[in-house]
């Protein structure tokens, strides 16, 4: 992507309130960040701008930005303390140009590892007990896309295989990924995330 100065989009899950808002879900998940003037990133959160926060998208991991769309992808992950959306462990959604979200595929939670016996969940700090175990092994990994911005491909975590997603049809096809450390490294400890 060849851009002079492009913004950059990212996820991210501060501890301190944005803009003063009191309650966690009103805290900013996804932001835009524009390219400063020096090329050097700070920590300076004044330039940022609040896309979406988490009780909108709740907790997401992997981005994609479609350029001949100007579309982002954002696929969910499951994490301790941040909410899934909708307890959706297998979605990706789309915000376009106009910053409106949208469901763009899910995969049933079971297909992605996720027992709906660890709903409800406690949020609260230290708390989150009840997803320990699944993190790193359940759900969708990072999330890319082609350059001509026809396929997202993501990780299944929890079936160690690779997806590749139409943008246009949403035909998602399935990839298994086999172990690369053939007997060095036994097959339940390999966990491919990207």
């Amino acid at each position: 992507y060849c851009q002079n100065k492009p913004d950059v989009i990212i996820a991210a899950y501060p501890l301190y309130n944005d803009n003063n808002k009191t309650h966690p879900q009103d805290h900013g998940v996804l932001f835009k960040v524009p390219t400063p003037p020096n090329d050097i990133f700070d920590n300076n959160t004044s330039h940022r701008t609040i896309l979406k926060i988490r009780k909108e998208l709740g907790a997401i991991w992997g981005l994609a930005y479609d350029k001949y769309h100007h579309n982002i992808y954002a696929s969910s992950v499951l994490m301790r303390y941040v909410p899934l959306h909708k307890q959706q462990a297998g979605a990706i959604y789309k915000i376009d140009a106009n910053n409106t979200m949208s469901l763009f595929v899910k995969l049933p939670n079971k297909e992605v590892g996720i027992s709906e016996k660890i709903f409800p969940r406690n949020l609260h700090s230290l708390q989150d007990y009840t997803i320990e175990h699944l993190i790193g092994r359940a759900g969708l990994g990072d999330l890319d896309i082609d350059e001509q911005g026809q396929y997202l491909y993501t990780v299944n975590m929890a079936k160690k295989e690779l997806l590749k997603i139409s943008t246009t049809t949403k035909q998602i096809t399935k990839y298994p990924i086999p172990n690369p450390y053939n007997k060095e490294c036994n097959s339940t400890m390999v966990r491919p995330w990207a």
